[in-house]
């Protein structure tokens, strides 16, 4: 009887959840939507303890990424609609990347045979690209770290008593300093493992010999609020006495809370109440704005430009009284905390990390701000030279012939004149291409993390262990010590979870649905400071170490203002571009 009562509810349930998600897309497509609700999203995370309720609003300016998506597709029709039919042909989409991907597998008289005779029409492309790029919102979960968390444990806890105590907070700086392997002054997650495998496996993934046979990692406790079974996921999820409904205490939440959902007010809520939980108040509120600041997208390094010369753009004041603010960055923070609920416990740390602390469950939100297109073209060029061993400026078939990714498909679709040779041109064109559309994606990642040590060291959540979160490791760790022994243990830590938001899709050399492996991986701050001072800063901390600037070591004692031996952006921008 419970079993009939669930199954007929859910159907229902995905009846009125499907009938009011494709009421609110044909609103926004007839441009009737309420600007407030404009890139709104609901998401729910499904923690062990009780459902959490994540409202975003993800927005390009005013735009949403279904406008982006739309705006994206237009740009395309009009660029390649030779004829201005409002169709593409094969012949007008034949050296578009987007179209030529697989092309030498696909190219057969049968293929051809089965293409439509008048034509790709709107929705065709839409379909297109959604098949190559993915939906506008992507989800994604690795659960690995909890294991990988522990290495960092491990190395914090120097006599592996099983506690970190308080001598040890005292020389945590020094021994987390050893582990920087590759001596870029950050120490990221990867390099707390020391393991050769990992180390091979991530050289090989560069050239993407590894990264393919990985599949899709799709997340299961972060999902959207109005899919269709998301109210049979919770009450599968919560459901501790199997009566097909959710009661106060097994949601853990507040009376007002269920009452606002129990329409019925039988106190529990059933699984057709539960379809309405993407329109109740939200744990936490959160706005994220995709695009960059004009100043940054101004000054940002392109992926072509030559190398500088210093003394063409820095140029220091003639007397001492140089004033900066960290505060006067030009940097803003993309994301904003709008409000929360007071049992959410959120606040917004610096670097733009939002921090929700219970008791059990400590989470961090995170956006990494970046250019996603710039990116892409910046990993081609990499790519590109190391492939080109001879230096000729061109890869033949000889030099691909240990890159099965070149030898699969990239290098004929590359290949535009055919010529059986692609030039840096070439291979930028294409990969331009894939990454334009990959920019109207929005990846959302949910690390569980374990006993977070790593999250503890990396206060900013860009990935890494920086100098300047070095020299705070002590402050931090001792933050996190029981108040009655001034040690942490492990066991009386709550656990974490850290949910990072960016944009951009997958690209020939960056498969972002594909991890190349089940480690955060550092991602380089939003550009910020003059151009030479993004140049200079080769690990993208912003911020400077003496062996990173260029210049005399009187100019950089004369920069660093607070005399910190690190040079910061503000600091960079008051001596001038």
């Amino acid at each position: 009887m419970i079993t009939s009562r669930f199954l007929y509810f859910g159907f229902l349930a995905c009846l009125l959840s499907l009938s009011t998600k494709d009421s609110a897309h044909a609103g926004e497509s007839r441009g009737v939507i309420d600007s407030s609700q404009v890139g709104r999203r609901d998401l729910i995370l499904l923690l062990p303890n009780s459902p959490m309720h994540i409202r975003l609003k993800i927005t390009d300016g005013s735009r949403s990424l279904e406008q982006i998506r739309g705006d994206y597709l237009d740009k395309l029709i009009a660029k390649l609609d030779v004829d201005s039919d409002g169709q593409l042909s094969q012949i007008e989409t034949q050296n578009h990347a987007m179209f030529m991907t697989g092309k030498r597998f696909s190219d057969t008289e049968l293929v051809r045979s089965l293409r439509p005779l008048n034509g790709m029409n709107r929705l065709a492309i839409e379909k297109s690209v959604e098949r190559a790029i993915g939906q506008s919102m992507v989800f994604r979960q690795i659960g690995s770290v909890a294991d990988q968390d522990l290495q960092v444990f491990k190395i914090l806890d120097e006599d592996q008593s099983g506690l970190i105590e308080r001598s040890e907070m005292r020389t945590a700086a020094a021994r987390l300093a050893a582990r920087d392997i590759d001596h870029d002054y950050c120490v990221t997650f990867d390099e707390f493992i020391t393991n050769e495998v990992t180390s091979t496996a991530q050289a090989m993934n560069m050239m993407g010999t590894v990264a393919e046979t990985l599949p899709p990692v799709h997340s299961e406790l972060l999902r959207d609020a109005r899919e269709p079974v998301m109210a049979s996921r919770l009450i599968r999820n919560y459901d501790i006495d199997r009566d097909a409904s959710l009661s106060q205490k097994e949601l853990n939440w507040d009376s007002d809370r269920v009452a606002a959902l129990d329409q019925n007010s039988d106190g529990v809520l059933s699984v057709a109440e539960l379809t309405k939980i993407a329109d109740s108040e939200p744990d936490i509120y959160l706005a994220i704005d995709l695009s960059l600041p004009d100043e940054l997208q101004a000054n940002k390094p392109s992926a072509t430009e030559q190398p500088f010369d210093l003394s063409k753009y820095i140029k220091l004041s003639t007397t001492n009284a140089i004033s900066a603010s960290k505060d006067d960055s030009v940097v803003k923070d993309k994301i904003r905390l709008i409000t929360s609920r007071q049992s959410a416990s959120a606040k917004l740390l610096s670097g733009g990390l939002i921090e929700i602390r219970q008791p059990t469950i400590t989470i961090t939100i995170n956006y990494r701000s970046h250019d996603p297109v710039d990116q892409a073209l910046l990993v081609a060029r990499d790519n590109f030279n190391a492939v080109d061993t001879d230096g000729n400026g061109y890869i033949d078939r000889e030099e691909i012939t240990t890159h099965p990714r070149f030898q699969r498909y990239l290098f004929d679709a590359m290949d535009a004149n055919h010529d059986d040779r692609v030039f840096s041109k070439e291979m930028l064109e294409y990969v331009r291409g894939i990454a334009e559309p990959s920019a109207t994606v929005c990846q959302i990642t949910l690390f569980d993390s374990g006993n977070g040590f790593f999250q503890m060291l990396d206060r900013n959540g860009d990935g890494r262990v920086s100098i300047r979160e070095l020299r705070a490791s002590e402050e931090n760790l001792l933050g996190h010590a029981q108040t009655n022994s001034l040690a942490i243990n492990p066991s009386q830590m709550p656990r974490y979870f850290k949910i990072e938001i960016q944009r951009g899709g997958p690209t020939p050399f960056n498969s972002m649905n594909r991890p190349k492996t089940e480690t955060p991986q550092p991602i380089l701050q939003g550009y910020s400071g003059p151009i030479w001072f993004q140049r200079m800063d080769r690990n993208g901390d912003s911020d400077l170490v003496w062996d990173e600037f260029l210049g005399p070591r009187e100019v950089f004692d004369r920069l660093d203002i607070d005399e910190d031996r690190l040079l910061d952006s503000a600091e960079a921008s008051a001596a001038g571009n």
